[in-house]
């Protein structure tokens, strides 16, 4: 056998690092449902027909709830056609309002 064969090549030791795409194209999705969420005061839908994975849409858009700090829900239409994000954050009332300032 030759020495060329014999010779072992040793990389440095690296850390690597394993991305899980599902977990990219979630974060990517939930930077878009919430500006969606942000312009559309704090709702959105999509017709299921223009989405891929309804469960990971959902998660998206709890994550965008998250990344504004609100409270969303979300939701499947009876008839299975549409797919809905609301922000269903409580609406400040006045006392709260005041209490803020005290």
């Amino acid at each position: 056998m030759s020495t060329v064969c014999q010779q072992k090549t040793r990389e440095p030791n690296r850390r690597r690092r394993v991305v899980a795409l599902d977990d990219f194209r979630m974060h990517r999705l939930a930077l878009v449902i919430a500006d969606e969420l942000r312009t559309g005061q704090g709702s959105t839908w999509r017709s299921t027909d223009e989405v891929d994975d309804i469960a990971m849409w959902r998660r998206a858009a709890r994550r965008a709830g998250r990344l504004l700090g609100v409270s969303v829900r979300t939701g499947v239409a009876p008839d299975g056609t549409r797919v809905w994000a609301i922000d269903c954050s409580p609406i400040p009332t006045q006392d709260t309002l005041d209490s803020d300032f005290r």
